[in-house]
């Protein structure tokens, strides 16, 4: 195991776990919808990141730009999932946006952003690579 694939494990097992957390503390919430939409993408944003661990290899990127794009894709996905989770902390029937719903937006926006540029320049070196010979 490399250390990007490591990183890339270590990141997905703590969003995944981090996404349990949030499912047990639903009732605690206002907003249970935003909460369990936090939840659900923490534990699919986490399985995702353990999975990209595993097919690293298969993808030529260099060490320079490994090491890059796969601190991009694990710190987008956290990004985004801590907007996503202050968003959920917000109260119902509240009327104006406060700050932290405006910071919020802010992570949400530039975690998709960046998850979006880092996801679709790993397939774009995944489809560039060559197969394994001798698999078919």
């Amino acid at each position: 195991m490399t250390s990007v694939e490591r990183r890339l494990y270590v990141a997905g097992v703590t969003l995944f776990l981090f996404g349990l957390a949030l499912g047990f503390a639903v009732p605690a919430f206002a907003d249970r919808s935003g909460v369990l939409t936090a939840h659900l993408t923490a534990l699919g944003s986490g399985t995702f990141l353990i999975v990209i661990g595993v097919i690293w290899r298969k993808v030529d990127l260099g060490r320079k730009g490994s090491s890059l794009l796969a601190h991009v894709l694990w710190g987008s996905f956290y990004i985004l999932q801590a907007g996503l989770t202050l968003n959920a902390t917000r109260t119902s029937g509240q009327s104006s946006q406060s700050t932290a719903q405006a910071v919020a937006g802010v992570l949400n926006t530039v975690g998709a952003i960046a998850m979006f540029i880092a996801v679709a320049t790993f397939l774009v070196f995944l489809i560039r690579s060559k197969p394994d010979p001798g698999t078919g």
